[in-house]
């Protein structure tokens, strides 16, 4: 629905209608025929300085690097660590490399900044990939991603899932209008960010959304058609540490005109089995699954016990489910696991054996084939 949330939103006091979104396509960087090799000149002594702070467990630190792809040069890039502190585990880094930092509106193949992801729990190196792929497939503003080598003075540091950031650039592809502010949860704080319009976004405003449990209140400030599509996507995976579960690996966006939309991110926790709280993710139950102990956001919990809530809901996940096509996404998984072989065996710092990569990959065969199963028979129970 359209929300006059000021006076001068589109659609409301005869202004233009909010106009439609048409979701744009990945940047040629995150082609799913492409392992692109990302190679950075940095200096010795800040390369000692990015070691150090991993091993004091410090981020948020650019340095100067000269980024290279082919014969395309960026000169004056930077680069810093990311990723949850602890989550740092082996010697593997995990990096954000910026385009913008000397130039502000400077971009890379349209983009600002470059998020290589590793995470330690996902042998695989495929999760997120696969996951987004899906998402996008199922017409959710999912951010792009493939795989990608690094190169940091000449060594091969590692094979990495490159992400699309989620920032300014990354609204623009998906919304058509993206001047709205998009926060996360730090890992590590647990505060809410903003990641665009970090000088002069609305904090106070996502505090009183935060606080509303009233579902007319929760209707009145929220894109719910759209978060609750997004909740349906996150639910057929199903991802384990979202936003429905409980769980901080999520982003909203403050809409201008439509008010706030959940939005995914950090996918590595999706087609595996056993979570942490030993739940069986293939039977994890769609309308109210949570991770282990923690608490469901009081806006989920309001809303999908609302009858009319719960018709939308489950009208999405049936969309989620005819999109989860299981020989699609069991091709993807053995095509994309062929295209990393070689590079994910000669990683230096991959922290797993070849034989767990193996492994990883035909879980992910095995549970997308269980997974639709089970929500397939969920269904046809209601």
């Amino acid at each position: 629905m359209v929300v006059c949330l000021t006076a001068a939103i589109a659609g409301c006091g005869g202004l233009p209608a909010d106009p439609p979104d048409v979701i744009g396509p990945c940047a040629d960087l995150y082609a799913q025929d492409i392992v692109p090799t990302f190679e950075l000149d940095v200096a010795a002594a800040d390369w000692q300085a990015i070691a150090a702070d991993y091993s004091n467990r410090v981020k948020g630190t650019y340095y100067p690097a000269r980024f290279r792809v082919g014969a395309e040069v960026v000169p004056d890039a930077r680069i810093r660590l990311r990723g949850r502190t602890d989550n740092w585990i082996g010697t593997k880094m995990q990096f954000v490399i910026a385009f913008n930092r000397v130039d502000g509106d400077r971009r890379f193949h349209g983009l600002r900044k470059l998020s290589l992801d590793a995470s330690p729990w996902d042998h695989s190196m495929l999760r997120e990939r696969i996951g987004l792929a899906y998402l996008r497939d199922l017409g959710l503003p999912a951010a792009c991603a493939n795989n990608a080598r690094l190169v940091v003075n000449g060594a091969y540091v590692g094979l990495y899932t490159s992400v699309e950031d989620a920032d300014r650039a990354y609204l623009e592809r998906n919304f058509a209008r993206p001047d709205g502010d998009l926060f996360a949860i730090d890992g590590e704080t647990g505060a809410w960010e903003l990641e665009t319009n970090e000088d002069d976004g609305d904090l106070v405003r996502l505090e009183r959304y935060l606080d509303q449990t009233d579902v007319a209140a929760i209707d009145h400030l929220t894109d719910l058609e759209g978060s609750i599509a997004e909740w349906a996507g996150e639910a057929m995976i199903p991802h384990a540490e979202g936003y429905t579960a409980g769980a901080i690996n999520f982003l909203l966006y403050d809409h201008p005109a439509r008010g706030f939309v959940t939005l995914p991110y950090d996918l590595d926790s999706i087609f595996f089995y056993d979570d942490a709280a030993g739940a069986d993710l293939d039977q994890a139950d769609p309308l109210t699954f949570r991770f282990g102990s923690l608490t469901r956001p009081r806006q989920v919990t309001e809303i999908l016990a609302d009858p009319r809530w719960v018709a939308v809901f489950q009208a999405e996940l049936d969309a989620a489910l005819a999109a989860y096509d299981v020989p699609t996404l069991q091709a993807r998984t053995t095509a994309w696991a062929a295209q990393i072989a070689a590079d994910v065996a000669a990683d230096p710092n991959r922290g797993f054996t070849p034989a767990q990569h193996d492994a990883a990959v035909q879980e992910i065969r095995g549970f997308v084939a269980d997974r639709a199963a089970f929500v397939a028979a969920w269904r046809a129970a209601r």
